[in-house]
């Protein structure tokens, strides 16, 4: 048993939750167009005179083509792609 919050390596602390918040938005760009749908309410919000049917309309007609988990998948590496020479 953990009696020391400090001890319990799932114990969270604010300033890790603060750095965790653009993670969340990345995980979900990275999704894309299923993600973006699942998560409508954040990603793709409702206008304010915009009626709930026409809004599920738009997020289903909605689509994410997602450049950026492309780039970040043929980036990686990149960098070392070619023997280091010094």
């Amino acid at each position: 048993m953990v009696d020391n919050k400090g001890d319990d390596v799932s114990f969270v602390t604010a300033k890790q939750r603060k750095m965790l918040e653009p993670i969340s938005m990345l995980r979900g760009v990275m999704g894309g167009t299923k993600s973006m749908r699942d998560n409508c309410q954040e990603m793709l919000p409702m206008y304010p005179a915009e009626r709930p049917s026409d809004y599920q309309g738009r997020v289903k007609r909605s689509v994410f083509t997602n450049y950026f988990s492309m780039t970040v998948k043929h980036l990686v590496g990149k960098a070392f792609s070619k023997p280091l020479v010094f």
